[in-house]
C-alpha cells in the first residue's frame, strides 16, 4: 500500500490537497423529485472504503462493461451537448445552497460510474433513470437500457448559477476558479505518463456525495479508484469561495498497487499549451490569435524556500521532460500569469480567465 500523507494543493483558483483517512455519514432525503430511484442502504464510511480498495488490488483488473456500447459512441459532442440534466432532479447531498447535477455518458466518457448518497453513516446508490434528463426526440440516448449509469457530477451555485467544480472521465477534476472559467484539470493519479509505452488511465468507478466533513467545506466526495495496476480510496473536502480566492480541494487518500509501474504521479495536472508571443511561430499562420494556453509555466516553491519558474512552450518534436528535484517541497502548480485581455483576443473561450492551481503538501 501506499498512503500520501496529508498533501494540500492550493491554487489561485484551484486547491488539491494531500491524503490520508475519515469517515463518512444516515441518509436523509428531502425536496427532491419523487421519482428519483435508489438502491437499497448499505453503512459506509472512509475507512470501510479504504479496505475495499486494499482488497480491489488482490482481485484481477476488471473493465467496467459499457451498456450498449453502439449508442454510447453515438453519443458524439454535439448529440451530448444536446442532453442536459433537469434541474428538478438535483442532488442536495449536504444543502441547498449546493445542488449536485449528474452527467450522462457520451463517447468520450463512456464507462459507468456509480453515484452514492451519504448521510449519518449510510450510503444509497442514485439509480439512473432517463427521465433525469431533457434530451431530443431523436437522440441516441432514448435507446439505452436501464442500467447506463452516469459519468460523473458537478456542484452548482445556488439561484440557477453556473458550476464551480466538476468530476468527468477517469478521475479528472476540475474548478473555474476566481474569475468562473474552466480551465486546466487535476487527476487523482497519473501511471506512466510521458513514456514511450501508453499512458495508463485508472478512473473513479463509485462516488460518493455528503456532508462536509470539515469545518468551512462545502460538501465532500469519497471516490474509488481503480485501474490495471492500482486501486485507491479518495477523500475530497470540496469548498467554494468563502474566505478563497476561488476554491480549496482538500485531499486524502490511500493507494495500493496490483503491479509495478515505471512512474507514477501524486496530485498531478492536466492543461493545454498552444502557442504564446514568444513561441508561436509557425503556428500562428493558422489562427487569428496572439497566444493560445491555459496555462504560462510551471511555479515550484521548494522545501528551503526558493522559488522557481518554467514557463511553458510547445515541442513540435516529441515529448520533452524537465526534473526537478527536492524534498518536501511548500508547493508546486500550472499558473496562468497573463491576465491581459489584449494578449489573447478571445471573448469567447476567455483564456485570460482561465484559472491557476497550486498544490501544497
Amino acid at each position: 500500500m501506499t498512503t500520501v500523507s496529508r498533501r494540500s494543493l492550493l491554487l489561485q483558483s484551484v486547491a488539491v490537497v494531500g491524503l490520508s483517512g475519515l469517515a463518512g455519514g444516515a441518509i436523509a432525503h428531502t425536496a427532491r423529485a419523487a421519482d428519483i430511484k435508489y438502491g437499497p442502504s448499505t453503512s459506509f464510511s472512509f475507512d470501510a472504503l479504504i479496505k475495499r480498495a486494499k482488497w480491489l488490488a488482490k482481485q484481477e483488473y476488471k473493465r467496467t462493461p459499457v451498456a450498449a456500447p453502439q449508442q454510447i459512441e453515438a453519443l458524439d459532442y454535439d448529440a451530448h451537448w444536446q442532453i442536459r440534466f433537469r434541474k428538478e432532479q438535483s442532488l442536495y447531498p449536504a444543502a441547498r445552497s449546493a445542488p449536485v447535477e449528474l452527467f450522462h455518458p457520451g463517447r468520450f466518457f463512456p464507462e459507468p460510474v456509480n453515484i452514492h448518497e451519504v448521510s449519518g453513516g449510510e450510503s444509497r446508490q442514485v439509480i439512473y433513470d432517463r427521465s433525469f434528463f431533457d434530451m431530443p426526440e431523436d437522440s441516441p440516448a432514448r435507446h439505452l437500457p436501464e442500467d447506463t449509469g452516469f459519468a460523473g457530477f458537478r456542484v452548482m451555485r445556488p439561484g440557477g448559477k453556473p458550476d464551480w467544480i466538476s468530476f468527468l472521465g477517469a478521475s479528472y477534476f476540475r474548478a473555474d476558479g476566481p474569475l468562473g472559467q474552466y480551465g486546466l484539470s487535476a487527476r487523482g493519479l497519473a501511471i506512466n505518463t510521458g513514456l514511450a509505452e501508453p499512458e495508463e488511465f485508472p478512473r473513479f468507478t463509485d462516488i460518493w456525495l455528503g456532508p462536509p466533513q470539515e469545518e468551512g467545506d462545502t460538501l465532500t466526495a469519497w471516490a474509488l479508484l481503480d485501474g490495471p495496476s492500482v486501486t485507491g480510496a479518495y477523500q475530497f473536502g470540496l469548498r467554494d469561495k468563502n474566505d478563497l480566492p476561488g476554491q480549496l480541494v482538500t485531499v486524502k487518500c490511500h493507494i495500493f498497487m496490483r503491479k509495478s509501474v515505471k512512474r507514477i504521479g501524486i496530485a498531478p495536472l492536466t492543461s493545454m499549451y498552444w502557442y504564446a508571443e514568444r513561441d508561436r511561430g509557425q503556428d500562428h499562420a493558422h489562427d487569428w490569435r496572439p497566444e493560445i494556453h491555459d496555462s504560462d509555466g510551471l511555479a515550484i516553491k521548494t522545501g528551503h524556500g526558493e522559488r522557481i519558474w518554467r514557463a511553458l512552450w510547445n515541442n513540435h518534436q516529441g515529448v520533452e521532460t524537465s526534473s526537478f528535484f527536492d524534498e518536501n517541497p511548500d508547493g508546486f502548480g500550472l499558473i496562468q500569469r497573463d491576465r491581459n485581455f489584449e494578449h489573447y483576443q478571445d471573448d469567447g473561450v476567455f483564456y485570460n480567465r482561465r484559472p491557476s492551481v497550486w498544490v501544497e503538501p
